[in-house]
């Protein structure tokens, strides 16, 4: 089964929708935001980040290119994110967001990335 997820590739300003499956979504995730482990982050009651855990250590912290905001999180965040969904359950569905919208709440320098 297929779920949809928005990349965020704040080095090349892209937000993207991106479908991954489901039953191996760990190690998808993993590999498109380039990392060994992540953490997440929760954006509202609906929605989740999936960030670099090491991003601060592997390299990824030493172009500024790769720093980013998430207007709600108070910490700044490095490298690529994936957004996803979850149910009542914590399981992953799609997420609510739409490329756009996510647009409004991403920010890099105080820039926008770029929507597609």
């Amino acid at each position: 089964m297929k779920i949809k997820g928005i990349l965020i590739d704040p080095a090349n300003a892209e937000i993207s929708p991106v479908f991954i499956d489901k039953e191996d979504a760990v190690q998808a995730i993993n590999n498109l935001i380039e990392s060994r482990v992540f953490t997440t982050i929760q954006v509202d009651d609906h929605n989740t980040l999936y960030v670099d855990d090491e991003a601060l250590i592997n390299g990824k912290s030493r172009d500024v290119k790769n720093y980013w905001k998430w207007l709600s999180h108070p910490q700044p965040i490095v490298g690529r994110a994936f957004l996803l969904g979850h149910n009542e359950e914590g399981e992953s569905v799609d997420t609510s967001f739409v490329p756009q919208r996510v647009g409004e709440y991403a920010i890099r320098h105080n820039v926008e990335i770029v929507k597609l």
